[in-house]
């Protein structure tokens, strides 16, 4: 799961490069207001909650082991979300998944 995790943490770099580059002082903004701006640029992804959480320094293998607790929770979720990988490197925990909180605040 490993690399669920980090495709995750990548997009999540790439995407709050974009929105430093677009928003000048976006660092400087309340919370609030950059989770609002973080949100318009991810738009509706499958994983823009693992990407809040990523986001807020909250998002580890624990975290992520929450909501993909077995393996076909691992390879639903990379199908759903577009996630490039191999899922079978993953093995298979007991379980049933969560949904990704809304975090984006």
């Amino acid at each position: 799961m490993a690399w669920v995790l980090e495709h995750i943490q990548s997009e999540h770099a790439r995407v709050l490069a974009r929105v430093r580059a677009g928003i000048p002082g976006f660092d400087a903004l309340p919370l609030t207001e950059q989770g609002r701006a973080y949100a318009a640029t991810i738009g509706e992804s499958p994983i823009a909650g693992l990407l809040h959480l990523a986001r807020k320094g909250s998002l580890s293998p624990d975290t992520l082991r929450r909501f993909l607790r077995t393996a076909a929770d691992v390879e639903r979720f990379v199908r759903i979300a577009g996630i490039p990988g191999n899922a079978e490197d993953n093995e298979e925990e007991e379980g049933a998944p969560e949904s990704p909180p809304d975090a984006e605040a």
